[in-house]
Order: C-alpha cells, then sequence, then structure tokens
C-alpha cells in the first residue's frame, strides 16, 4: 500500500508509523491535512465525475484484513478481487431474507473486522450503513427509531447491553428484521431474554478471517427450541454449514472423530487453499492441509449437523490430566444474575499443570463470594472443571476488535485483579 487515507484522530499514531515505512507514503486526511499532502476533500473535488477506466485482474490483491490475534499478534491476510467474490456470494446464498434500498444496517463494531462483512453487500443492494463511532445503548436505540433500522450487527457482551437498558416506552425498535451476532460464544440464557424482547430476528454467523464467510449460520427460525429433539442445547449451537462449506471435526492424528467428540473443526470451501499470509512466510502451509483450513477451534457436531463451539485449541486447560474447556464453564457462571461477565483460564500449577482460575466483573451494585459461585457450579458441572480460584476484575481486557484479550490476561492477571 502507497496511500493512507485517515481521520485527524490517528494523527499521532500516523507520525509514529510513518517514521518505519521504508517506502513513500501519501497521507491524505479526511477532514485535516497532513504536512504538505493533499486532503481528502481537495481529491474529491478536483476529480472527474466519470468512472475511472481501469481493468482489474481476478487474481490482483484486493485488501488485507487483519485476524483480530487471539492467539497472538494479528496476521494480515490478502485477498484477490476472485476471492472476494466467493465471499459475497456465499453471503448472499446464505441470506433468507430480503435485502433492499429500504434495509439499512448499524456498524457498532470495528468494520474491520466481523461486521466489514456486510459493508459491501449492503451497498451492493442499494441499502444504508450506518457507521457509529462507539457503541452506546441509548444512542443506537435513537438511532433505529430514528431511521428506522432493519438489520444490526452485534457482538454477545453488545447484546447483553442493549437487553439491559432496553427502554421500549421511549423509542420504538419493532423496525428491526435481523439482529445478527457471531464473533464469540453467547451464553444462552441471554439469548432466551432477547428473543423475549425482539421475537427471532437473531441469526448467528460463525467464520473467520482467513475463510469465506459465514462458515455456518443458526437462523432465526432454529432458534425456536421447541422445534428440535435437543431443545435447550440447540441455542448453544452456531447452526450447520451453509452453501460451498464443508466441514469436518478431527483428532490430535487427523482423523475424523464421531458424532459428539470433541475435535479440531477444519473448513473447506472456495479460496481457502489459495489465501496466503501478509508478510509471513510459509505460515498457511501450517494451516492448510490437502485443501481443508485447520482453525485451531474445538467443537463438536450432532448427529443432524449442528456445530457447536467448545474454545480455542490453545485455550483449553489441562488440569489433573482432564480437558476442561473455558467456554462451558464461562457460560454456566453467566448464568448468575449477579455477574456481568467472565472468563476462564488455566494458571500454571506445580501439582495440577494448570489450575482453573475465573475472573468475573459484577453488575453494579452486586457481589457474590468465591464459595457462593462454586456452590452453585457444584449443583452444574463436575468438580474437576469447577475454578480453584476466582478473582474480581473492574473489565476483562480486549483486543481492536473488542474480543477477550486471554493471552494479555494470562501474562497480566496479578496486576488486574482487585485487591
Amino acid at each position: 500500500p502507497n496511500i493512507i487515507f485517515t481521520s485527524e484522530e490517528f494523527k499521532e499514531n500516523i507520525k509514529s508509523t510513518m517514521k518505519s515505512i521504508r517506502f513513500l507514503v501519501k497521507v491524505i486526511g479526511i477532514k485535516w491535512q497532513y504536512e504538505d499532502f493533499i486532503t481528502y476533500e481537495n481529491l474529491t473535488d478536483n476529480s472527474k465525475k466519470s468512472p475511472p477506466n481501469i481493468l482489474v485482474n481476478k487474481n490482483d490483491v484486493m485488501r488485507i484484513q487483519y485476524t483480530s490475534g487471539t492467539t497472538g499478534n494479528p496476521k494480515g491476510i490478502t485477498y484477490s478481487w476472485k476471492q472476494h467474490q466467493h465471499r459475497l456470494n456465499n453471503f448472499f446464498l446464505a441470506l433468507e431474507s430480503s435485502l433492499d434500498v429500504s434495509d439499512s444496517i448499524v456498524h457498532m463494531a470495528p468494520l474491520t473486522h466481523a461486521s466489514g462483512n456486510f459493508l459491501h453487500p449492503f451497498f451492493i443492494r442499494g441499502a444504508t450503513n450506518i457507521i457509529s463511532e462507539e457503541f452506546n445503548t441509548k444512542k443506537l436505540q435513537e438511532m433505529i427509531n430514528k431511521e428506522k433500522v432493519t438489520y444490526l450487527f452485534l457482538v454477545p457482551t453488545m447484546i447483553k447491553r442493549l437487553i439491559e437498558d432496553l427502554n421500549k416506552t421511549k423509542f420504538d425498535l419493532s423496525s428491526l428484521k435481523r439482529i445478527f451476532y457471531g464473533a464469540s460464544p453467547i451464553p444462552t440464557n441471554i439469548l432466551k431474554v432477547g428473543i423475549e424482547h425482539f421475537g427471532y430476528i437473531f441469526r448467528q454467523h460463525y467464520g473467520m478471517t482467513e475463510v469465506p464467510q459465514p462458515v455456518t449460520v443458526l437462523y432465526p427460525h432454529e432458534h425456536k427450541i421447541s422445534k428440535f429433539r435437543n431443545k435447550n442445547i440447540r441455542l448453544s449451537s452456531c447452526g450447520r454449514a451453509s452453501i460451498n462449506v464443508n466441514i469436518k471435526i478431527i483428532n490430535e492424528l487427523g482423523k475424523k472423530v464421531k458424532i459428539g467428540q470433541v475435535g479440531e473443526i477444519c473448513i473447506e470451501a472456495k479460496g481457502v487453499a489459495s489465501f496466503k499470509y501478509w508478510n509471513t512466510d510459509k505460515l498457511e502451509n501450517e494451516n492448510i492441509k490437502n485443501g481443508w483450513f485447520h482453525t485451531n477451534d474445538l467443537g463438536w457436531m450432532d448427529g443432524d449437523g449442528y456445530l457447536y463451539l467448545t474454545g480455542r485449541k490453545s485455550d483449553m486447560i489441562i488440569s489433573g490430566g482432564f480437558n476442561i474447556y473455558p467456554n462451558e464453564v464461562e457460560s454456566i457462571i453467566l448464568q448468575l444474575k449477579e455477574i456481568s461477565e467472565v472468563v476462564v483460564i488455566g494458571i500454571p500449577d506445580e501439582i495440577w499443570g494448570e489450575i482453573v482460575t475465573a475472573f468475573v466483573v459484577f453488575n453494579k451494585g452486586m457481589k457474590l463470594t468465591q464459595s457462593q459461585i462454586v456452590d452453585f457450579l457444584s449443583k452444574e458441572i463436575s468438580s474437576y472443571k469447577k475454578p480453584k480460584k476466582i478473582h474480581t476484575l473492574k473489565n476483562l481486557p480486549r483486543n481492536n476488535n473488542r474480543k477477550i484479550d486471554r493471552n494479555f490476561l494470562k501474562k497480566n492477571w496479578r496486576n488486574l485483579i482487585i485487591k
């Protein structure tokens, strides 16, 4: 890249970054000027109104999108125009509701990640993209009420906060047709409350930067748990494979596991075998084997093809020889109304190898003792899965994509806990 478009809020970032760039980069400021470069307004005012006559090669790099860095530093993924077309095709093939010029979506999450997947499809259909600089539940409800917003994309923590701050007396939210959610697992108790307030308009996506999205979809009608044999457990699923996507779950030897057994999730789809990591030599060779992308996500599949996530392979806790999946423990702890957020990690221990450790954030004005939390868990999960230590935090650390930063917590938890 040799041109950077940026707003003034990133002025200091640009100044520090320019020192380390080894080639000439033009910085075009939006509503501000960087040094003696032109502004975005200068550029558009002096541009021709006719579209540029440029032929694009389908194999040219169209964009570089970065992973959220849940297993380390964010990695750049290069997309060609051809691969981008595969992503758009997957999006529209998986879409079960109408999308036209009367629709609009509010982007509350960063466009550089999951929320950005909706940007181009909405433009293609002539729909409206509304971009918010921050997540604020009151402002969101004001926007829905004023603009008659039809679509939202929210991560689970946003859904929880929106439910807590709902004001249906003041704001009319009936225009909403769909609430897309994803990026991290959602506790089923929160999802049930959301359905009570908004109805069956929730739609879950599971995917990742390296593969065409969505990998799986849990459609609105599949949230009606009374229709299924497995009842409540179906709400904890991230859905079934979307069109043009194949999924298999393998063990450590690379063999497919049986239905109901946990293993690593592997994905086969158009474009998966040809993506490249930016400036990271041959890393794709480690993750792509025989055309299948190995996700580092652990999960299992039921007899109807529904996929259930249990966490990242690197997040699994091994304590006393037992495998413990943080997502399972977290989802049960979040059933306690006093707890707003929780993350469970393994802390090194000489005797057990690792001990299960929970970090909780309490709702305002609420509190529980460690023994009260453990007593509740005793009725819900096996003894070896219960946290041996529970610490209180004011907030959970998050990365740029607003996902909980487990790696940071593992390294710095002693400095974060409330004494």
